[in-house]
């Protein structure tokens, strides 16, 4: 088995991914990093010189990037690649976790749980695994022979929600998402900060307003893509009381729902091919 890891950057924040490097790059056999246009890209191929770094010189989203990770994968025979943001950090035996669970039923990505440092997680996992329907980003092990048939990650989405859709792909195709329940990384979901929303305990995000117009934008383009589903029906309700979390509790609220809006016209606007 051979396997990869790859990091999208995007101006990163050099200490935070100086770890995210050093927690990866002994557990995998190859790191590289796709850069979408940083500021500081000669600053992160001095630092990271033991670390192939593959620079697109200009933002080209997070699902181009992602593509090329993909497609190295499959240039190089690796059998698996290994999904990070800039701000992930994985534990020391992240690919340990995995590794029992390489051989599951039609498996086509493998993902775990992860601690959020600015939210608080008190559910409890009975099951060793599960299956689910989608997956983050971050921390994803995607089984590279899978990818290569899919129709890949959906590039015009740009940004958000490009790992549902890569899930749902793998899905049509007829492969699994599975989730080990354990603990295998950190990470941040925006600056979460905890409210009281409708009774009960609630997380604004406090995205900026171009990611609350690529949530709204792209969960009305999956609804269109993938039809009417619990998942696809999910995110529309998610993003419906985001508009009203952000008009109680955020900061910037005009900017953040006019950009809403605009991500709901242009998903209702544009024509998707339904992807069944």
């Amino acid at each position: 088995m051979k396997f990869l890891a790859g990091i999208v950057t995007f101006n990163p924040e050099m200490e935070r991914l100086r770890k995210n490097v050093e927690a990866v790059i002994s557990q995998v056999d190859k790191l590289v990093i796709v850069d979408n246009g940083s500021d500081n890209l000669s600053l992160l191929q001095t630092t990271f010189s033991e670390v192939e770094v593959i620079p697109l010189h200009s933002n080209k989203g997070i699902a181009a990037a992602l593509n090329i990770i993909g497609q190295y994968a499959i240039d190089n025979h690796y059998n698996w690649f290994l999904t990070l943001d800039q701000d992930t950090v994985i534990n020391d035996d992240l690919m340990q976790i995995y590794m029992p669970y390489l051989d599951l039923p039609q498996v086509g990505t493998l993902s775990c749980l992860y601690r959020d440092l600015n939210q608080e997680d008190s559910r409890i996992y009975s099951d060793k695994f599960e299956e689910v329907s989608c997956v983050i980003t971050s921390a994803a092990l995607m089984k590279t022979s899978v990818f290569e048939i899919s129709k890949r990650f959906d590039e015009w989405m740009f940004i958000d929600m490009v790992d549902y859709d890569i899930n749902f792909e793998f899905q049509r195709l007829g492969y699994k998402v599975y989730r080990v329940n354990q603990i295998g990384f950190i990470h941040e979901i925006g600056e979460a900060k905890k409210i009281n929303f409708l009774g009960r305990t609630a997380y604004t995000s406090n995205h900026s307003a171009l990611r609350k117009y690529y949530r709204v934008r792209n969960s009305v383009y999956l609804y269109k893509k993938y039809g009417k589903n619990a998942t696809t029906k999910s995110f529309l309700v998610q993003c419906r009381d985001e508009f009203i979390k952000i008009f109680l509790y955020e900061n910037q609220k005009w900017q953040k729902l006019s950009a809403m809006v605009r991500g709901l016209i242009d998903g209702l606007k544009v024509k998707v091919e339904k992807n069944v």
